[in-house]
């Protein structure tokens, strides 16, 4: 699942992307399971084509649920976890980058 947020028009991104999603590898740092990850973006459409750029290091990522492997249960409780804290880590983001949220 992927989303995108309007930013209010600054120097920095045009959007917030919101991205759920799940890792198959697994490290002593990153375990396998489903991620949410937070980052502002620029998108701009030329010739028919978005593109999409971001700074380096500039989003968020956390784990959602650690799971052995991928179902559509724990997708779904994911999905549940995700729209819970989805909100809050889009406003610390804005409040690390000094972005608004276009209403």
């Amino acid at each position: 699942m992927i989303e995108y947020v309007n930013l209010k028009p600054n120097e920095r991104a045009t959007h917030i992307r919101i991205d759920m999603y799940y890792r198959k590898d697994s490290t002593p740092r990153a375990p396998r399971g489903y991620y949410l990850s937070v980052f502002p973006v620029t998108r701009e459409t030329r010739h028919g084509v978005t593109l999409e750029s971001m700074e380096c290091f500039s989003g968020s990522v956390r784990l959602l649920m650690e799971v052995s492997r991928k179902s559509a249960k724990a997708e779904k409780e994911a999905q549940e976890r995700a729209d819970l804290i989805r909100d809050i880590m889009v406003a610390r983001m804005c409040s690390q980058h000094g972005l608004e949220v276009e209403e």
